[in-house]
């Protein structure tokens, strides 16, 4: 059978192609960090893994093993190559992903007045922080460096695109994009989410840059966290009337103990700080928000990230359900392109998947430049070794 030997002495590619999604672990591996050295002792979290590549990851690690294994981001590479396979039709998807999912779609549904069922992008600030304190105060690097490289990650993008805008619509202005609307512009709330998470992370840079700062964090991780917390509340004390983004709650120092929560869901790692946190989510969420249907989303979806770390879902709804949480600031940030110019055209319902579409496509297509930069990095002559060991 001379076409089999062929295809059996064919050298295999390093990487998983274009589009396929990863079918064993090291082109899971691979499809996130396209430059890494990829040695068995590897970690997601030792390469660098954040919160926004972290849902690309779990979704190939369940895709080439059938399920996702417990403490998989500190796990090594070669350890996690020799688990077994399993092929059931139910599996277990971590919450903060699913939930991700569903805020996004949340958003776009009741912009479009498809539904009105608001707070999807507040628990999406509740979900960044425990990304944030797992993904990035997780690694092994600097925490004040790991938390500017987040902040790069969501700021550049955002503020070219509504660079972009500026020059093509009528309701945004080019000082829009400093990201600093609350005090510039405070009728520009359009992209408050992102504004406020921006902030947030400037201000947690700053305060981990102290030495002192990052001890008492490595040292005391939930204690840490619930700090953060009783400086959100505090922040609570001054709405600033007359103001839009803090009359809307959206405001930064509004906002910041939500942050903190989800920060705490992920920190607490026992049966007591769990209670502790879901019962500061009972008593907190109600009443902050006008609206009850709103404020019992928020702390419906905080209470599952906290006790219920992963939530049983068929198969086949894993890969799209992590597509719209790993492309979940691409579709915030698109979204308010396409609707105006489809919701006249089309049933709404139809709107709000083109939004979810056109979002997933644009992460897929900013992923697959990525993914080709580090590439050409690593395959340019005379590179440095730092560049090939991380990505």
């Amino acid at each position: 059978d001379h076409a089999a030997l062929a295809a059996a002495t064919r050298p295999r590619r390093a990487g998983p192609r274009r589009g396929r999604r990863p079918r064993t672990v090291r082109a899971a591996f691979r499809s996130v960090f396209p430059a890494a050295d990829l040695t068995d002792d590897a970690t997601f979290s030792g390469l660098g893994g954040d919160s926004l590549s972290y849902v690309r990851m779990t979704v190939g690690l369940q895709a080439a093993l059938g399920y996702l294994p417990a403490g998989w981001d500190r796990t090594p590479l070669g350890e996690l190559e020799r688990l077994p396979r399993r092929r059931a039709w139910w599996t277990g998807a971590e919450t903060g992903v699913l939930l991700r999912a569903v805020a996004i779609v949340l958003v776009v549904g009741s912009h479009a007045e498809l539904f009105d069922v608001k707070g999807g992008a507040h628990l999406l600030l509740g979900l960044t922080g425990w990304a944030f304190a797992r993904f990035v105060l997780g690694g092994d690097g600097e925490p004040s460096r790991a938390v500017l490289r987040a902040l790069v990650r969501v700021a550049v993008p955002t503020m070219l695109w509504i660079s972009w805008r500026a020059h093509r619509e009528d309701d945004v202005d080019l000082v829009n994009a400093l990201l600093l609307n609350q005090y510039l512009d405070p009728e520009a709330w359009g992209y408050w989410y992102v504004e406020t998470l921006v902030q947030i992370l400037l201000v947690l840079a700053l305060l981990l840059a102290v030495p002192a700062v990052r001890r008492l964090e490595r040292a005391h991780p939930f204690a840490f966290a619930c700090g953060v917390l009783g400086l959100g509340l505090a922040g609570r004390l001054f709405p600033e009337p007359g103001n839009p983004f803090s009359d809307r709650l959206m405001s930064a120092h509004l906002v910041l103990w939500l942050f903190a929560l989800g920060w705490m869901a992920a920190r607490a790692s026992g049966p007591g700080a769990r209670l502790a946190t879901a019962g500061l989510v009972l008593l907190l969420v109600p009443g902050f928000f006008e609206s009850a249907l709103r404020g019992g989303v928020v702390m419906a979806g905080l209470l599952l990230l906290v006790l219920v770390p992963r939530l049983p879902v068929p198969r086949w709804a894993v890969r799209p359900a992590g597509a719209l949480a790993g492309a979940s600031l691409a579709i915030y940030l698109t979204h308010y392109a396409v609707l105006p110019g489809l919701l006249p055209l089309v049933p709404t319902s139809v709107a709000v998947l083109a939004c979810l579409a056109v979002g997933v496509l644009a992460q897929a297509v900013l992923s697959a430049a990525a993914a080709g930069v580090a590439e050409l990095r690593v395959r340019r002559p005379g590179a440095p070794a730092a560049v090939v060991t991380r990505p």
